[in-house]
């Protein structure tokens, strides 16, 4: 049975979401990664949603980010299907995480 860290993708493949959430922070210095969730739209084909929260003095290059998260999931985890919402750390810090279930 899975732990609740892990998603089985029905081609075969255990994509962890902790590891994910780890390769996200480490491999590009994201400060958060929240509300991350992997499921399989069929068979073969694996999917992620994540919320990812960037420094505010980092907005101008949000869309260098988001590229970057995306090119890192399909290189690591062959994950072609990905939607990822940014938010500011102003916003986080404001909402103190109570929104997102942090």
């Amino acid at each position: 049975m899975p732990d609740g860290n892990t998603s089985r993708c029905t081609h075969g493949h255990n994509l962890r979401t902790g590891i994910a959430r780890h390769r996200l922070i480490l491999t590009l210095g994201i400060p958060i990664v929240h509300d991350l969730h992997i499921w399989a739209i069929s068979t073969n084909i694996p999917a992620l949603s994540a919320h990812i929260v960037i420094a505010d003095t980092d907005a101008a290059n949000s869309h260098q980010v988001l590229e970057d998260v995306h090119s890192t999931l399909e290189k690591q985890f062959r994950l072609l299907h990905t939607t990822i919402q940014i938010e500011m750390e102003s916003y986080w810090k404001s909402c103190s995480g109570e929104l997102h279930g942090a």
